[in-house]
């Protein structure tokens, strides 16, 4: 039940072990919504190229597969709805990637897509209850059933199968062949969807009869084993994902680093208003030294101004007049005296 569509980031470390592990082994990212990857690492962390299938992919971020993706794992997503699909084609290039139904017949399967959400169902029932909350349209998509699926894909040993298809549960399963393919661990979403309601027991005996026990209800997921793996299995699944298993959810990692990294923009535009006010300081201290300057020239010129004019009204400037106007008609007697 996934809506986000981001695509996840690696990890650099394997990580927990089981939930007595030890506090110092690298920190795990969670990458499913309910944690389920943090219960299946428990059983599995020591297995360095397992296989996964996920039907019902959704979002390659907001998935049980990431964790063991980023791994070294590998696996076959099953995602009918397009939009979702081209993520996960891109986000797992590693992975067996289908853009179809799981059903039991081979017929297309008409379905209500939930846009932007993991609410997409063939369910007619269940899709009534989202219109008007989300913005829905109907699609068609082919439709294989699980045993040519994993015939013709999948190897010998398949680790764990996810189931999440919102009311689709009985047909998926009802079209596998756990003699032939068995994984060690089913996941299926055990309640129906947009609501609290158990589901199992719609499509549990099919598990029953294929030699599947439960190992545990987490609220929204049954986990069963194939009993030839439950004692082995079950230990890991006895208490729910918890501080000991050292994780962190995927969102809390992505919100820490864009406060991180919103701390170092905040960070840098600090630095820059400081040496931009340096520099309109150094601007402002500048200008203000020129003006003075320029205030002190003015005020000589001025006082010139003043010298001169008062010069010129005295008596002396004016009775030596005509001495001047002689002065200055000799002058130009021998001025032009020198240009013949």
């Amino acid at each position: 039940m996934t809506e986000s569509g981001r695509s996840p980031s690696g990890l650099e470390n394997r990580g927990a072990d089981t939930a007595s592990g030890p506090a110092d082994t690298p920190q795990l990212i969670s990458y499913a919504q309910n944690h389920e990857d943090i219960l299946l690492w428990r059983a599995f962390r020591d297995i360095p190229r397992g296989f996964y299938v996920d039907v019902g992919a959704n979002s390659p971020a907001d998935s049980l597969t990431a964790l063991f993706y980023s791994n070294g794992w590998r696996g076959i997503n099953v995602e009918p709805v397009t939009s979702w699909f081209r993520l996960i084609e891109a986000a797992r290039p590693r992975d067996i990637n289908l853009n179809i139904c799981i059903s039991d017949s081979d017929e297309d399967v008409e379905m209500t897509e939930v846009v932007d959400t993991g609410l997409s169902t063939a369910d007619p029932d269940v899709a009534l209850r989202y219109e008007g909350r989300w913005e829905t349209r109907p699609i068609r998509r082919p439709a294989r059933r699980l045993a040519d699926v994993l015939a013709e894909h999948a190897p010998d040993e398949i680790h764990f199968l996810s189931v999440d298809v919102e009311g689709m549960e009985h047909a998926v399963l009802a079209g596998a062949d756990f003699a032939a393919h068995r994984p060690r661990v089913i996941i299926v979403e055990s309640v129906r969807p947009d609501t609290h309601e158990p589901s199992h027991e719609d499509w549990e005996p099919i598990l029953h009869a294929a030699g599947y026990e439960l190992l545990v209800f987490d609220g929204v997921n049954r986990f069963y084993a194939a009993s030839e793996h439950a004692a082995d299995l079950a230990p890991h699944f006895r208490v729910p994902p918890n501080s000991t298993d050292n994780f962190i959810p995927r969102v809390e990692r992505d919100a820490t680093r864009l406060a991180s990294e919103r701390g170092d923009a905040l960070h840098e535009v600090t630095l820059l208003q400081k040496a931009t006010h340096e520099e309109l300081t150094e601007t402002h201290r500048r200008l203000r030294d020129e003006m003075l300057r320029n205030g002190e020239l003015t005020a000589q010129l001025d006082g010139l101004d003043a010298a001169l004019a008062q010069m010129r009204r005295s008596a002396s400037w004016r009775l030596t007049a005509p001495l001047r106007t002689v002065a200055a008609r000799l002058r130009q007697i021998r001025n032009g005296r020198r240009g013949a």
